[in-house]
């Protein structure tokens, strides 16, 4: 074989050599391209960022055991596979019937947050049972987070060190225990859903509502009993119930010396005792019963004993409920004071 076939054969092969390199390079040019400041370009050759991506969907595919093999970035939302898409100025990620159920952060900040709540979604719906007392067993916290996140780029030290306001997962379990996500695989730690509470809080509001307006109602009616009470008496200040100048288990002395105590025992279901006293010169004396609304249910003669003297009264010609009863002397108002019957 002469050198000239064999010096032609070489340079054939070094032609064909530089048309596969040449034909590699420009592929790889067109598709993958770093430019001098580093930055790498993907489906384009003018790369703005560190890495800049232009092209329908992106997929990061792993082998897995889940349902869910891969990840794509789809932004035209195309592709029926988990994946972050933008829709109408919204981040979505998964598709509709298969979202993702947890996004875990440390932070989260944005202007608003919304939960579905559509009819639509649920079943078994149901009013929530009075949550009253269950409440008055939720303690709310204050504390700081631990050191142990002091060196994590996740939690900043301005977080640590600020006092943050909650319930401990652990206790609001015993009483919430639907509020409450116990760790599992992905999360070593107990989570709250502190938006479940809003609705428990509102049932709680409502309910105390409806005891103070009833409250309201009833001390409404009393008031409005004592005025009839003082037009049949025709004395307020002596039927004034629970003054401030003076207490129902002290005497109330007239200007004569005479008084009315307390009736004991009070409240009562069989037999009370009333004892007054009636100063020298009354002739004519008596203890009357009345309802709230002032209707007279009963007057018992009292005379002067030249000291204390005491009645009993009896329970079974009543029915439960509150009474006032007036010593009434000379057509004068010693006092007035109420009593409680019982069944």
């Amino acid at each position: 074989m002469s050198n000239a076939f064999l010096l032609k054969n070489l340079m054939m092969k070094r032609i064909l050599l530089f048309v596969v390199l040449f034909i590699s390079a420009y592929g790889i040019n067109a598709q993958i391209r770093v430019a001098s400041n580093g930055n790498v370009a993907i489906g384009h050759t003018s790369p703005a960022s560190k890495l800049d991506f232009r092209g329908p969907e992106v997929w990061f595919n792993r082998v897995s055991s889940q349902t869910w093999s891969r990840v794509i970035l789809d932004w035209n939302n195309q592709w029926s596979a988990p994946r972050l898409y933008s829709s109408d100025g919204s981040l979505n990620i998964g598709i509709t019937g298969s979202r993702v159920n947890t996004v875990r952060a440390y932070t989260l900040n944005a202007y608003d947050f919304q939960n579905w709540s559509d009819e639509s979604l649920k079943e078994n719906i149901r009013t929530i049972e009075p949550v009253m007392e269950k409440i008055l067993n939720v303690q709310g916290m204050q504390y700081n987070l631990k050191n142990i996140f002091a060196d994590s780029s996740m939690v900043s030290n301005t977080q640590i060190r600020k006092t943050t306001f909650g319930f401990i997962a652990q206790e609001l379990e015993k009483v919430f225990p639907e509020l409450v996500n116990a760790p599992d695989s992905n999360d070593s730690h107990y989570s709250i859903n502190y938006m479940g509470m809003i609705p428990i809080v509102v049932e709680a509001i409502k309910e105390q509502q409806t005891i103070i307006m009833s409250q309201k109602a009833r001390l409404d009616k009393l008031e409005s009993e004592l005025e009839k009470l003082k037009k049949v008496t025709g004395n307020s200040k002596s039927t004034t119930i629970a003054s401030e100048e003076k207490n129902d288990e002290e005497p109330f002395l007239s200007n004569e010396g005479s008084y009315l105590l307390q009736n004991t025992p009070n409240p009562f279901s069989e037999n009370t005792r009333i004892t007054y006293r009636l100063t020298d010169g009354i002739r004519n004396a008596m203890i009357c019963i009345y309802d709230l609304n002032g209707i007279q249910l009963k007057s018992i003669p009292v005379y002067n004993t030249g000291g204390e003297g005491t009645i009993t009264l009896s329970g079974g010609k009543f029915r439960a409920g509150m009474y006032l009863y007036t010593l009434i002397a000379d057509g004068r108002i010693i006092d007035t004071k109420r009593m409680v019957l019982t069944d």
